[in-house]
């Protein structure tokens, strides 16, 4: 559990100290605000957030204003943001902010940010949720070493997702 250790006091850093929930927290309150995936469940294998935020007064033209302030305070070496309205991926319905910046302790992360309504934001926590009653510090070494094999390997992102992950270790069956 040392790498999740390093790698969420290095998040804690990036979120707070850097101010990238400060930013968030211009354009909605604080509880519109959910960190997700690995850093919620204390299995973080790499440098990637997860975050949430309740699409609720956010605009288009919001998002954008979001981007120039991340690329500003960021400066991040790859960029993406996306109206995800219309799109048929399996992806939450509304905006994604996608970034990858060197800013923290000089090591490449990863930030997703979904814009969305809060049913799709209640069903992520209600799946975190139920991975956080499951989970124990065996659990969470199992996938955090499972996770760093299939990033080794190139399967994970192609062939293998972290919900694949978490539902074998955990022994869920999918619906």
């Amino acid at each position: 559990m040392n790498i999740n250790l390093q790698i969420k006091k290095e998040a804690d850093e990036f979120l707070y100290d850097l101010g990238l929930m400060s930013v968030l927290q211009e354009y909605t309150h604080e509880d519109n605000i959910f960190i997700s995936g690995s850093y919620k469940l204390d299995t973080m294998a790499w440098r990637d957030i997860d975050i949430y935020m309740d699409i609720n007064n956010i605009t288009q033209d919001i998002v954008y204003e979001m981007m120039f302030k991340f690329i500003g305070k960021f400066r991040p070496v790859w960029y993406e943001s996306k109206d995800s309205f219309k799109e048929d991926t399996g992806c939450p319905k509304g905006y994604f902010i996608g970034f990858e910046t060197f800013a923290v302790c000089e090591h490449l992360w990863n930030v997703d940010i979904w814009i969305t309504d809060r049913n799709t934001i209640n069903d992520n926590i209600e799946m975190m949720s139920k991975w956080l009653n499951l989970l124990d510090n065996d659990s969470r070494n199992e996938i955090v070493k499972k996770k760093q094999e299939l990033m080794e390997s190139g399967e994970y992102g192609e062939s293998v997702f972290s919900v694949d992950i978490y539902n074998t270790v955990l022994n869920i069956v999918s619906d």
